[in-house]
């Protein structure tokens, strides 16, 4: 009977050993605080890609997750609870880093697409500027008065929106088709006799 009694211990002893919740709460500990390390990488590499909106949602998911690592009881390693507070607060800052830089991104591609309009205003005003130099050689001033006037109105435009370099280049070259309009309207009421 010593035997069966050894033998029911020790088949009790291994099944409350391997059904144990505290161990296979331990597990779970790591196991989410594992995934919020691995989001935390990826979001990690995402804003070095400069993909600010994916690591901002990445680095909530890594603290979501580390969050709950924290909360966690009976973690086998005692440091874990600690180490996952941590990361929570070291993910807010990434996010608030990730939302200035994503702010900045915004205003530097609004610049770029004003900067991307304002050169193509320019581009058509310098068109417009070259048909009226050929209406004016052909002696059609009505023509040639409205082109330069059309010009100057788009070169006065982008120099009012932009004031760099461009502007000012855009602010001589309107100053540049007045005149010229200026002209070609006193040969057209030369020509036409008044």
């Amino acid at each position: 009977m010593n035997v069966q009694k050894k033998w029911l211990m020790f088949m009790t002893i291994c099944v409350l050993f391997f059904s144990d919740p505290l161990n296979a709460s331990a597990d779970r500990c790591a196991d989410v605080f594992d995934k919020g390390h691995q989001k935390f990488k990826a979001a990690k590499e995402a804003g070095g890609q400069k993909k600010y909106n994916q690591s901002i949602r990445l680095y909530k998911e890594a603290q979501r997750h580390y969050w709950q690592a924290s909360n966690m009881m009976n973690c086998k390693c005692p440091k874990l609870n600690k180490t996952a507070k941590n990361n929570v607060n070291i993910c807010d800052g990434n996010i608030e880093i990730m939302k200035k830089n994503l702010k900045t991104q915004t205003k530097y591609q609004k610049n770029l697409n004003t900067e991307a309009k304002a050169y193509d205003k320019y581009n058509k005003a310098q068109r417009i500027f070259e048909q009226g130099d050929s209406f004016a050689k052909r002696k059609q001033w009505s023509r040639a008065y409205e082109a330069y006037r059309e010009a100057a109105m788009l070169w006065e435009s982008v120099a009012m929106t932009n004031r760099s370099e461009n502007g000012r280049k855009a602010r001589q070259a309107a100053r540049q088709a007045r005149d010229l309009a200026k002209k070609a309207r006193q040969q057209k009421r030369q020509s036409s006799g008044r």
